[in-house]
């Protein structure tokens, strides 16, 4: 059984919505499967169960973050462990809005922070702590690294808690086109 649990809640904090995804595991996939590494776990609750999980676990510096949380992009992070992954969805800044945030980052950091309005579209989900322009990365791509990842480990849990500050149906496009 593959299972990825994903929560939206509100800026406060409130549960939003959760939303659970469950598949069954491949005919190939091993007949004794250990659920997060401990066949013990298979039969617990989710909420019986402690996850390792990073806080603003998409902003890395390996992905060029400025001003990041994690060392490691989320692949890295489940590769090492980590099933729980505190993620906040947000929709691009206005052009106004990218021209006030340049004015306020240091000279020697500008070249940086444009690098990442270049080379992204804002017309889509992204995973970013408030200021896109300061680090993004697609919700689609990303969830696409953890339906990858569940496909490759059919006997792990993930749990997605999104700070959701996108229109519900947006992000299920988003859960849509990853495959997940």
């Amino acid at each position: 059984l593959v299972m990825l649990v994903a929560v939206w809640r509100e800026p406060d904090g409130r549960l939003l919505h959760a939303h659970i995804v469950t598949a069954a595991a491949s005919e190939d996939a091993s007949s004794a499967l250990a659920c997060n590494g401990a066949a013990l776990l298979c039969d617990r609750r989710v909420d019986e169960v402690t996850f390792a999980a990073t806080h603003n676990s998409m902003s890395s510096e390996a992905d060029g973050w400025l001003w990041p949380n994690q060392a490691t992009g989320i692949r890295s992070q489940l590769d090492s462990g980590i099933r729980g992954f505190l993620i906040d969805a947000h929709y691009w800044e206005s052009p106004g809005m990218g021209a006030f945030l340049l004015a306020r980052v240091p000279s020697k950091l500008r070249t940086a922070f444009l690098s990442h309005v270049v080379r992204l579209h804002p017309s889509d989900v992204y995973l970013c702590h408030h200021i896109c322009a300061a680090g993004a990365t697609r919700l689609t791509d990303t969830l696409r690294e953890v339906d990858a990842f569940l496909d490759a480990h059919p006997d792990q849990v993930v749990i997605l808690d999104i700070e959701d500050h996108v229109l519900p149906s947006d992000a299920e496009r988003s859960f849509r086109d990853s495959g997940l």
